[in-house]
């Protein structure tokens, strides 16, 4: 079989969307060796270097295809808006094209799978600018024309797509996200700035869907019971980061809460498992991979009880209402306060990570092939 992969989003410092592909193009690769599989990206030659380096370490039987242009994003748009230039120009020819987001090229040949992470702009427009929107319509219309599989990351997706966009069930495969080794075999690693203080950790980039002006509102109530306690926020700056910094001095508590923007995988992870507890105040989410990452560190989680993070949260969990500062206070409050409830967590955590390997979405997307081409 030959599969070429779009992974141009490894072009960029990793995120959601990256780790994704990462993950789960390595899972495939080792549970069918024999397959050839592509990896295609069209970016600048520092976004080309950053991809070799994340493919460093996968099955020979993954090769990189990359095209290096600048501007990178002119080629990738007349490729997927205006069809010039076939995919077998970048990949040669494929029995199957998996589409990650970036760059969908038309094909002479083959069948197509196109990744879904989530349709929040369709849901909620406020959340994004009216170009992004525009863009993620266009993305999405691409999807549901073009692809003969769709890959969704969660079941909320799933029927997401089926109920905003009326694409058949039968189209779409389910591949959760996994759990890295990062997390696997995280050792606890405090940021610097917060010393030998305890504290609370969340991780999210600072738009408006992350909730995060709420979260420093319910922070303020518990510090002021809690005087050893500080908070961390994880997460590249984004839309809300000048409100953020407002309310921060607003609240006065300037010097509990540390932003400390993006940081690597490996050192998210010990962050993470250095914290007493993670914080999800997230309003919508595609899945919400650090719930689980969290909880397979051993570290006790307290979540938005919005629907859509359900599957990340299983029964591990510690719900509350994401518009509702006090619940989030309350939620917080109740894990800090109870030794006992807080290991129960963490055994329920342990458990419900355990369920969630890139092995698993490996094997889901190379069987969504295997059906798609047969």
């Amino acid at each position: 079989m030959r599969v070429a992969w779009e992974a141009t989003p490894l072009s960029v410092p990793p995120t959601g969307i990256g780790r994704y592909i990462r993950g789960s193009l390595d899972a495939m690769a080792r549970a069918r060796p024999d397959w050839d599989i592509r990896a295609v990206a069209v970016a600048e030659q520092e976004g080309i270097d950053r991809i070799k380096a994340s493919l460093a370490g996968m099955p020979s039987n993954v090769t990189l295809r990359p095209t290096a242009k600048s501007p990178a994003w002119f080629t990738r748009r007349l490729a997927t808006d205006l069809g010039v230039r076939s995919l077998e120009r970048f990949s040669g020819d494929v029995d199957a094209f998996i589409d990650s987001e970036w760059f969908r090229p038309r094909q002479k040949g083959g069948v197509r799978l196109a990744i879904v992470y989530d349709v929040i702009p369709l849901l909620f427009p406020e959340w994004v600018s009216p170009r992004t929107r525009k863009a993620h319509l266009r993305s999405l219309k691409q999807v549901s024309d073009r692809a003969d599989r769709i890959i969704s990351i969660s079941e909320v997706t799933k029927r997401d797509l089926v109920e905003r966009l009326g694409i058949a069930s039968e189209r779409i495969s389910i591949a959760y996200p996994g759990v890295g080794e990062e997390y696997r075999h995280a050792v606890p690693s405090a940021p610097a700035i917060v010393g030998e203080r305890p504290y609370i950790v969340v991780v999210g980039t600072t738009n408006a869907r992350k909730n995060l002006l709420r979260m420093l509102e319910a922070f303020a109530l518990v510090a002021g019971e809690q005087a050893d306690l500080d908070l961390v926020v994880v997460g590249a700056a984004d839309a809300d980061e000048p409100a953020i910094r407002e309310t921060v001095d607003r609240l006065g508590v300037g010097d509990r809460v540390h932003r400390l923007g993006y940081v690597s995988d490996h050192e998210l992870a010990g962050i993470v498992a250095a914290a007493r507890l993670l914080v999800f105040p997230s309003l919508y989410e595609g899945f919400g991979m650090p719930v689980v990452e969290a909880m397979s560190v051993g570290v006790p989680v307290a979540a938005s009880a919005h629907a859509s993070l359900d599957e990340a949260c299983g029964d591990a969990a510690v719900r509350f209402d994401p518009l509702d500062v006090a619940a989030m206070a309350a939620s917080i409050s109740s894990v800090l306060d109870d030794t006992a409830r807080a290991s129960d967590l963490v055994a329920r955590g342990r458990a419900h990570a355990a369920l969630f390997t890139w092995a698993a979405a490996g094997e889901e997307i190379a069987k969504a092939i295997e059906e798609t081409v047969s």
